[in-house]
């Protein structure tokens, strides 16, 4: 029988419909979203947009596909993670979200590594203070807002909003809450001493379940607004990375992915809980009951091109054709692809981007060519943190490059590994469904269906042309 994945993302909600028996995407659907920056570097959402767009992505699924509503078996949630999304007693916002783009709480982070070492907090929390995270957003609204902070009944993760509307629970998910910086990541519970030591109330925090647990039912209420059967089950899901991975078969250590979307993301299944990662590489828990994962972010990945194409009016088809028509290393020009920052492995939202080696005789077809390669580069830095010593056979490989088979050849080569494209295209969607489709069962039976639904359908070898020369003196010029 049918289930339902629902992803909330920055730009929308999509929602899926998935025969978990044979595999087929049977419907999908979307609902936009806005955000709104009231000043510079803030990055805002208002909760009641994100059940707006829920409901409508949810009942256009329903009508348009060939099922009813009471033929969908469960309900697997995904979403955007770290935005800090308070209620008051009665379920009610406080204030917009502010989300995981927003950039005004380095004073909190600076704060915040006074209390702890850089190092314990990648030792309990697998990461370091960073803005838009959510506990530096929770502290600033305590220093700016503290009308506002008095007033907490309830801190959400933002899908945990759109489960509370669905089924009047305030429950989370292992993945989501691993993003916070309020759980310890190896015990798999909040961090109550950090808790104690910042002043701050755990009766605020939501339940913690595991990725298949089922946290709730849909309400008469919400049954009424989104066309699903009353008493559905809704299970805990995950963050959009951890979905993302289960959307894309990373149920098992030794596996990882590659999702190119407007950041690049490097994926990596463990069973057991990293220790104190490098700079510039995270962990996190899974969604996958008692694993974790290691992940490594390039911020302007799909970002890169999408502004080169801006600058140059080309599309991304007239982009490709201009960097296939360019030698390998485009004649010395080189792209650094900072353009918002950078995450791995720099960890500095300062930096920038830039252009080396131009010279009178380059054209735009050079630094077109440079463009791509810099981003591929900036993959490989993140790859070899994840990998730590021990080389990844092959990546699974998802979002913008799977289109195009020069990006995916260009990917092979930069990384010396085969790459391969996959039988799903919904990521985070899907694998929200895929949790939806094992309610209440345990790994093993995660794992089963992933490694049934999820096939790989095109494997791109490397070739010859190793570009770890190339590659070693891009990493040598300034960041």
């Amino acid at each position: 029988m049918p289930v339902m994945g629902v992803d909330l993302g920055t730009g929308g909600v999509r929602a899926v419909v998935l025969d978990p028996d044979s595999g087929e995407l049977i419907a999908s659907a979307t609902a936009s979203i806005e955000s709104h920056h009231p000043h510079p570097g803030w990055s805002q959402q208002a909760p009641q947009d994100w059940w707006r767009a829920a409901c409508e992505a949810i009942s256009k699924v329903i009508t348009d596909g060939p099922m009813d509503g009471r033929d969908i078996q469960a309900v697997g949630l995904s979403g955007q993670m770290h935005g800090c999304t308070l209620i008051d007693a009665a379920d009610q916002p406080l204030r917009p979200a502010i989300l995981w783009n927003d950039q005004r709480t380095q004073p909190q982070c600076e704060v915040l590594l006074n209390h702890r070492s850089e190092q314990d907090w990648r030792r309990v929390q697998g990461k370091p203070p960073m803005t838009g995270l959510t506990l530096p957003s929770l502290l600033w609204v305590r220093e700016n807002e503290p009308d506002v902070f008095a007033n907490i009944s309830g801190l959400l993760l933002p899908k945990d909003w759109i489960r509370l509307q669905l089924t009047g629970d305030r429950a989370t998910d292992m993945g989501d809450a691993s993003g916070t910086l309020l759980l310890d990541l190896e015990r798999r519970r909040w961090d109550n001493a950090l808790l104690e030591q910042l002043q701050l109330n755990p009766d605020v925090l939501p339940r913690l379940h595991e990725g298949p647990d089922i946290t709730g039912e849909v309400t008469q209420a919400a049954a009424a607004q989104t066309r699903l059967r009353a008493c559905t089950p809704v299970v805990a899901g995950g963050g959009d990375q951890q979905a993302g991975g289960i959307g894309c078969g990373i149920c098992l250590p030794g596996r990882a992915s590659l999702n190119l979307g407007t950041s690049g993301v490097v994926f990596a299944a463990s069973d057991t809980c990293p220790q104190s990662p490098p700079r510039g590489l995270h962990a996190f828990c899974h969604s996958v009951p008692d694993q974790w994962h290691v992940m490594g972010v390039v911020l302007s990945a799909g970002g890169a091109l999408r502004w080169w194409s801006d600058v140059t009016g080309c599309n991304y088809d007239e982009l490709v054709a201009e960097a296939q028509g360019v030698e390998s290393g485009a004649q010395g020009v080189m792209f650094k692809p900072y353009l918002t920052g950078e995450r791995t492995p720099h960890e500095n939202p300062a930096l920038t981007g830039a252009f080396h080696g131009l010279r009178l005789s380059h054209e735009r077809p050079h630094m077109t060519r440079a463009v791509f390669e810099g981003v591929a580069f900036a993959l490989r830095e993140a790859l070899e943190l994840v990998e730590d010593g021990t080389p990844l056979p092959s990546l699974r490989c998802t979002g913008g490059a799977t289109q195009s088979p020069f990006w995916l050849q260009l990917i092979a080569d930069t990384f010396q590994r085969q790459v391969t494209t996959i039988n799903v295209h919904d990521g985070s969607a899907l694998g929200a469904a895929v949790l939806a489709s094992v309610a209440g069962q345990k790994a093993p039976a995660l794992q089963q269906a992933c490694e049934r639904l999820i096939q790989d359908t095109e494997h791109v070898p490397p070739r010859h042309d190793d570009l770890t020369e190339r590659f070693d003196r891009w990493r040598s010029l300034p960041a």
